[in-house]
């Protein structure tokens, strides 16, 4: 289940997202009032993010929106977390190596953010298109925080990052969310950042992922 948990607009239209039953101008007008900082202050696309734990439905709920938009002849553009692959390499091999400090995980991804910020969500944004996105800096900021990172560092590396139109989270059970993952990977457990075992320093994935 996903939930609305951040509208950063009022608005006195109806909306065409009446699949969320909410509020959001999809006419092209730029919106300045979300458009903070020097990163897409004067795009007219829309952005609106989902975050949750893994294995909480946002894929399905995020291809169910898209669907819904592209019928009404939105042009609409997805876009996930690890979105570069030469930065995504490195994360994957610092992870099977154990070599992530937290200041490195945190690094590491915001690098990533970035490219995806300026190649794949402002070119989008500048376009007009209504920009979907799987996890988003609310995603850094709670792993960062978890793992005692800086709070100010965490927020001036995101500190481009332009506020969402419509932020929404998706929620489930942890027992739900876990076997999900499972069946994902094949039958194993979580990985060992994915668990929290870098934090919680739990022998069992399971155990530490709950």
């Amino acid at each position: 289940m996903c939930h609305l948990f951040r509208r950063f607009i009022t608005l006195p239209v109806e909306s065409s997202l009446n699949f969320w039953h909410d509020s959001l101008i999809l006419d092209g007008s730029p919106n300045p009032a979300t458009r903070e900082g020097t990163f897409g202050k004067n795009a007219p696309g829309r952005l609106i993010v989902f975050e949750g734990l893994d294995g909480a439905g946002k894929t399905t709920q995020i291809e169910l929106l898209a669907r819904d938009l592209r019928k009404k002849a939105f042009p609409v553009v997805i876009t996930t977390w690890n979105s570069s692959r030469l930065i995504s390499k490195a994360i994957k091999r610092a992870k099977k190596a154990k070599l992530l400090t937290p200041y490195l995980y945190s690094t590491l991804h915001a690098a990533d953010f970035m490219y995806r910020l300026e190649n794949i969500i402002m070119p989008a944004l500048q376009e007009g298109a209504i920009v979907i996105a799987d996890r988003y800096a609310y995603t850094a900021l709670a792993r960062d925080l978890s793992r005692n990172v800086d709070r100010r560092w965490v927020e001036s590396l995101y500190a481009l990052a332009p506020t969402p139109d419509l932020a929404f989270y998706c929620t489930a059970s942890v027992e739900e969310t876990l076997g999900r993952i499972v069946d994902r990977n094949g039958g194993n457990p979580p990985g060992y950042y994915e668990s929290g075992m870098d934090v919680i320093r739990q022998e069992n994935a399971r155990h530490s992922f709950r």
